[in-house]
């Protein structure tokens, strides 16, 4: 027996790169599943949710995809060259300088640097799949065995309800044939007091009749107050 709630968490680091994956899930009669990553991971979102739907076909499941540089990777610069003679023109065309070729970086700096940008070297789709995979195969893991050790809390707790319901089932068994009679003559005896006194001329079947239709139509806080008159 498995719980439908738990939770699994697991991360590793390839190459500098760290993915982080928390996979939560609730109880739902389908299996809805939720992935939120960015964009990196989209080429291979589709091997986190056939992972999932292989072990998980039921419950509301939210998938949390991290990446982050935890190390130095080798690094790419990217020069727009438009961007950077456009702004040397700009400083010519203000007076600043006679030429282009005048004007040194740090005044080009200055007014931007936009035209100067530094990127991670791009992971391979292959080793980022590989990342990804792995490190759901891992969070599913610790979310199966979660909600495997809820299962058996459940089941014990469900036993022992189920113990304690079949105890008084016993008890009440035991005492039923007693427990009626006794109820029966309480009856007897309080609409016999009630009546007593009254010119009411009717047999006991009648009488009995009569209870039963009135506790039929009546509140059971209105019966009740009527037995114990």
């Amino acid at each position: 027996m498995n719980s439908m709630t738990g939770f699994g968490r697991a991360t590793q680091i390839v190459d500098g790169l760290q993915c982080i994956i928390e996979i939560k899930s609730v109880n739902s009669r389908f299996l809805d599943l939720n992935i939120r990553s960015p964009k990196q991971v989209n080429s291979v979102e589709h091997s986190i949710r056939k992972c999932i739907q292989k072990n998980i076909h039921r419950g509301k499941v939210d998938v949390f995809v991290t990446l982050q540089d935890v190390a130095d990777r080798e690094k790419q610069f990217i020069i727009n060259s438009s961007l950077k003679h456009q702004i040397q023109d700009l400083l010519v065309s203000e007076g600043f300088y006679r030429e282009p070729q005048e004007v040194p970086l740090s005044a080009v700096m200055a007014i931007s640097n936009d035209w100067v940008q530094i990127q991670d070297s791009e992971v391979t789709e292959d080793v980022l799949q590989s990342l990804v995979t792995d490190t759901t195969t891992n969070a599913l893991n610790a979310l199966v065995s979660m909600r495997q050790s809820e299962g058996i809390h459940i089941q014990q707790d469900l036993l022992h309800r189920l113990s304690q319901m079949t105890n008084i089932i016993e008890d009440i068994n035991s005492h039923k044939a007693d427990a009626v009679i006794a109820y029966k003559e309480n009856l007897r005896t309080k609409m016999m007091d009630y009546v007593e006194g009254l010119d009411i001329t009717a047999n006991e079947d009648r009488l009995l009749q009569e209870v039963a239709i009135m506790a039929d139509k009546t509140d059971i806080t209105e019966c009740k107050s009527i037995i114990h008159l």
